[in-house]
């Protein structure tokens, strides 16, 4: 419990400070602890990446590309398809605590 605590504790100030590849594995994590927690956690974490997800012009439909860390240089195409990945995943799998 105290490794939930302090996994879902992890929330991006805004939406300009997330990062995507963080945020899938924290979310697959509490989705296998599941739970009130889960869920609050996975509400509040997918409010910030609409709010990042850009909806007009050249870009629209997608995700901003990461500004750290080892993907990059994938740009858009790596954002959105983690982003895409963190929003299946209750759909995907099955929690191993159930």
């Amino acid at each position: 419990q105290a490794a939930v605590k302090e996994l879902s504790s992890q929330i991006p100030k805004d939406e300009n400070s997330i990062d995507f590849l963080h945020g899938l594995f924290l979310n697959y994590s509490l989705f296998q602890a599941g739970g009130g927690t889960y869920k609050k956690w996975e509400n509040e974490f997918s409010n910030l990446i609409f709010l990042a997800f850009t909806n007009e012009g050249i870009y629209s439909k997608s995700w901003p590309k990461l500004q750290k860390g080892q993907f990059v240089e994938g740009g858009r195409i790596v954002s959105t398809a983690l982003n895409i990945l963190f929003l299946e995943i209750m759909y995907r799998y099955k929690s191993v605590m159930k």
